[in-house]
């Protein structure tokens, strides 16, 4: 602890581990990297041995913080999904993000319903949002429902200058209205 509160780390990137990073790694990292000051960027996407448990045990650290200096957070394909993604909701709600990466994970409607909830409950200063998902998903797909519930949330994030929520079964309407 008294090293990580000198550290001037800004940005680190575990992405594509080959299967070597998985919960219980990523929960570890967590606690690590909560401590962190000046830490601003997380990549741990690209890890499809991270579930929930992992996420979930990753991000709560960060809750706990009064002060936090984290900005972006990419936990694209990996295998999360609603539970984890309501930890990361929680942590907007208390801190604002301006960049997270959802894409090619296992969240359904119900994690894009309640990020947008978080959203509009919150200071958003959110710049880009990735939350696409395969057309090759074998997983429950995000519908117009859930869709529609998180570009309602992202209409109160005035800083908002990227937005994919490409998705296997959204309809023509959806998509133009995003």
């Amino acid at each position: 602890a008294p090293v990580a509160s000198k550290s001037k780390l800004r940005f680190i990137d575990v992405e594509n581990q080959h299967g070597s990073l998985g919960n219980l790694g990523v929960q570890a990292l967590g606690k690590t990297l909560a401590l962190l000051p000046a830490l601003e960027e997380v990549v741990i996407g690209l890890n499809r041995n991270i579930t929930d448990e992992g996420v979930v045990g990753f991000l709560s650290p960060f809750l706990n913080k009064s002060l936090l200096s984290l900005r972006k957070i990419n936990m694209a394909s990996t295998n999360v999904s609603d539970a984890g993604v309501a930890v990361l909701a929680q942590l907007m709600e208390k801190h604002p993000l301006e960049e997270i990466s959802i894409a090619y994970t296992m969240i359904t409607d119900e994690g894009l319903r309640l990020l947008g909830h978080a959203l509009q409950n919150a200071t958003c200063l959110l710049k880009k949002v990735y939350a696409c998902q395969s057309r090759r998903s074998e997983n429950k797909a995000w519908t117009d429902e859930g869709v529609r519930d998180l570009l309602q949330g992202l209409e109160h994030c005035p800083n908002l200058v990227y937005v994919d929520v490409e998705g296997p079964k959204l309809s023509n309407e959806t998509i133009q209205n995003a």
